[in-house]
């Protein structure tokens, strides 16, 4: 079976047109190894097993999560909020998704935000944390949103990064070419 065309990448939301990510309501015929149950909202492909860091954040693709954010592995199944987050679950996970909530064209920050709290993420403001003095359990992670626009045919889409103490810096999974 010849690949699915690819005529849009988002480094964030899943693009309707993408067979290999795209939720499907009724059980899926077999594209991925596995499949995952996302209630209310249908069956998501997922690659590999789900890894999630537990150690300091640190910027080492080869070892995070397995290396399942490096190019050799499976990149194009664990985007920027799987990266943020530092889970790779090789589903191409989308915020609010495991709690029943679909992001949808044009994006809203406002609703990608939502779906950060719903799954578990603390919102801190729009200020710039202060790294080194974060004082909550986990890691700070940077959601950046760029506004649809229709005159340029722009249908918006997020970004997430996440700060790595180690190097005392952020760091992120770029989207990439398909």
């Amino acid at each position: 079976m010849p690949a699915p065309l690819r005529r849009h990448w988002f480094s964030g939301l899943v693009h309707p047109d993408d067979a290999l990510h795209v939720v499907q309501v009724d059980e899926p015929g077999v594209i991925a190894p596995h499949k995952v149950h996302s209630p209310g909202i249908g069956y998501v492909s997922q690659w590999v097993s789900t890894i999630a860091n537990h150690g300091p954040m640190a910027y080492d693709p080869r070892s995070d999560c397995g290396g399942n954010f490096m190019s050799s592995d499976f990149p194009l199944n664990n985007n920027c909020y799987n990266y943020g987050c530092d889970i790779a679950t090789s589903s191409f996970v989308q915020p609010g998704r495991m709690h029943s909530q679909t992001l949808h064209f044009p994006v809203a920050g406002d609703e990608v935000r939502a779906g950060d709290e719903r799954d578990g993420l603390s919102w801190l403001g729009t200020s710039y944390p202060v790294p080194g003095v974060f004082q909550q359990p986990g890691h700070p992670v940077a959601l950046l949103i760029s506004a649809a626009d229709p005159e340029l045919e722009w249908l918006g889409d997020y970004h997430c990064v996440r700060w790595d103490d180690a190097q005392g810096a952020w760091s992120q999974k770029d989207g990439g070419i398909r």
